[in-house]
């Protein structure tokens, strides 16, 4: 065997070892002992709490060790998110968005680390269309009309089933048909089963007040004579005006 001068061996492994002594008369004698390692460091990252509307930073994910495999605790573990960028003493990271790999790592007491991968979804962002009344490139045929509708197509995204509101979600309904309204903008909103809303504008125009102001050309210059004329100077009318 080799010896050395220094009582310090180092970069041993776990096992069994036969450590022997020699002075300089060349008598020797040995000792021997065992090493021993702790459990290894394991979890994995599991989506608690997903994300329920696009966009929202709702997610939680948590990094659950291995009871198998737990390393050392000693006065606890450290958790991260970022590489040790910052750390906590809570195994559950909140606040998180969605459509991303999260990379969680664990430090146990004596400095282990382990990591593990997890993907937290994010639902599709609700998008829809709407489909307004037209009376000749208006939505309602007169000022006084209440004869416009709004119809919500083409609805995607989020979780079904749907539910449609045009007057800030009072109240929410199946039907996806608004009709007897009359001249106004309206909120028009789509929310989800989950509760995620999403919301626009449209507008519905009428005509305005339609009216016959009309101008005397000629007067009648006898009685009973039909030699009058006047001239219609139709406001507000659509499209062709009968007279």
């Amino acid at each position: 065997s080799t010896f050395q001068s220094g009582p310090l061996f180092s970069g041993l492994s776990e096992g069994s070892e036969t450590i022997t002594y020699k002075d300089s008369n060349g008598c020797t004698a040995t000792q021997n002992f065992t090493l021993t390692e702790p459990p290894a460091l394991f979890g994995t990252a599991i989506v608690t709490d997903s994300v329920d509307c696009f966009g929202i930073n709702t997610g939680e994910i948590l990094f659950q060790i291995d009871p198998i495999n737990p390393g050392v605790l000693g006065t606890g573990y450290v958790y991260s998110i970022d590489n040790f960028i910052t750390n906590q003493i809570d195994s559950t990271f909140i606040n998180l968005s969605g459509d991303a790999t999260y990379t969680l790592r664990i430090m146990d007491y004596n400095g282990c680390i382990d990591s593990s991968l997890v993907y937290l979804a994010e639902p599709a962002k609700i998008v829809y269309s709407t489909i307004l009344s037209d009376y000749n490139s208006f939505e309602v045929s007169c000022s006084d009309s209440s004869d416009g509708s709004i119809q919500f197509t083409s609805t995607n995204g989020g979780f079904g089933p749907y539910q449609y509101s045009i007057n800030l979600g009072t109240p929410f309904v199946p039907d996806s048909i608004f009709s007897g309204l009359i001249s106004n903008i309206y909120n028009t909103q789509v929310k989800d089963n989950k509760g995620c809303i999403i919301s626009s504008f449209d507008t519905l125009n009428d005509p305005g007040i339609f009216s016959l102001p009309y101008s005397v050309v000629t007067d009648i210059d006898c009685y009973e004579s039909c030699n009058g004329e006047i001239d219609i100077n139709a406001l507000n009318g659509v499209g062709q005006i009968l007279y």
